[in-house]
């Protein structure tokens, strides 16, 4: 007991408790059971106070991570607000920027994204045209009454397709302003929508490249090679923006379009030939087979097969070969450096 005691105190004399009168050692003793339970409370407290902070931490950091797509969209919208809504073609090129971000995080909003970047239509209104008589037909006889009357009726004809001209075109420019203004203002939502909701960092999710954007830089940067890599390198950029905007179909396609567009950097007539007889190691091999054997196969039942009366529509996991073909373009890249 007095070990318990003394290992319970930290180092008080607990002789000189037990030479005490027993009412004094029972007060001092209450006094020592006291001292070690409100120790044990002040420990269980801070465990409590880190794991509070670790979570804060953790939320925090949530946050964030959230704060990275959200900066961005700002940086567009700041963008999107010094383009000119005159010149559509300036919105348009926007929009291509934009459709990547608003596709990775905010992919529920993405078909109503789609449909605000169409390009207003130029209203246009019948015509006021007169048709002039042509002088040179068979027949006709030009008389000063007939050229007078005849210029009166064309020159109100301008006068009235001028006036619709300019009365249409100052539709166009406002069926732009408009457009853009509703491009803003759907920005200015999902903005809102994301500062203030609570379940802001769950509701977001990030598409990771189809690509490795690093693959695409380095065959970009390939030079002097006995092959142009442009195509090669727009296939994979455009295979990345199918493949964030959930367009699965065009991502099959793209990747067997990639393994049809290659063999000859390979030496090979084929494709087929590279997965069965390039002598790459035996993990290259498998990756290769596993691109032509299934990937490929996939992509082809897609495409060949006709309408029928009940369908199957292909999902990220079907379409997913990002490794295998990574394994490729570094093959590539490392013949043609």
């Amino acid at each position: 007991m007095t070990q318990n005691l003394h290992n319970t105190t930290n180092g008080v004399d607990t002789q000189k408790i037990f030479s005490l009168s027993p009412f004094n050692r029972g007060d001092i003793q209450l006094r020592l059971w006291l001292i070690t339970s409100i120790r044990g409370a002040i420990q269980s407290s801070e465990v409590k106070i880190s794991l509070i902070s670790s979570w804060g931490f953790r939320f925090q950091s949530n946050i964030q991570t959230m704060q990275k797509p959200l900066d961005r969209l700002r940086v567009l919208k700041n963008e999107l607000e010094n383009t000119s809504f005159l010149n559509w073609d300036e919105v348009d090129i926007w929009g291509k920027k934009a459709l990547p971000t608003i596709a990775k995080n905010w992919s529920e909003h993405l078909d109503e994204f789609k449909s605000l970047l169409k390009k207003p239509i130029y209203p246009m209104g019948a015509s006021f045209g007169v048709s002039r008589p042509d002088p040179k037909s068979p027949g006709y006889i030009f008389s000063k009454e007939d050229y007078q009357e005849d210029q009166e009726k064309w020159l109100e004809s301008e006068r009235r397709n001028n006036q619709q001209s300019e009365s249409e075109a100052a539709g166009y420019r406002q069926n732009c302003e408009n457009a853009h203004k509703k491009i803003l203002a759907f920005l200015d939502g999902i903005i809102h929508e994301a500062e203030n909701s609570a379940t802001m960092p769950a509701t977001t999710t990030h598409v990771s490249d189809y690509v490795n954007i690093q693959r695409i830089d380095e065959l970009r940067c390939v030079n002097g090679a006995s092959y142009d890599l442009s195509k090669l390198v727009k296939m994979c950029e455009e295979l990345n923006i199918c493949y964030s905007s959930n367009a699965y179909f065009a991502t099959l396609m793209l990747v067997r379009s990639i393994l049809d567009h290659i063999s000859p950097i390979f030496e090979c007539g084929a494709f087929s030939e590279i997965a069965n007889n390039y002598k790459g190691g035996k993990s290259f091999k498998e990756a290769m087979q596993r691109l032509e054997n299934t990937a490929r196969k996939i992509a082809d039942s897609y495409l060949h097969l006709q309408i029928r009366n009940s369908e199957s529509l292909p999902n990220s996991t079907q379409v997913k070969f990002d490794s295998e073909l990574d394994v490729l373009l570094a093959e590539i890249y490392r013949i043609l450096k």
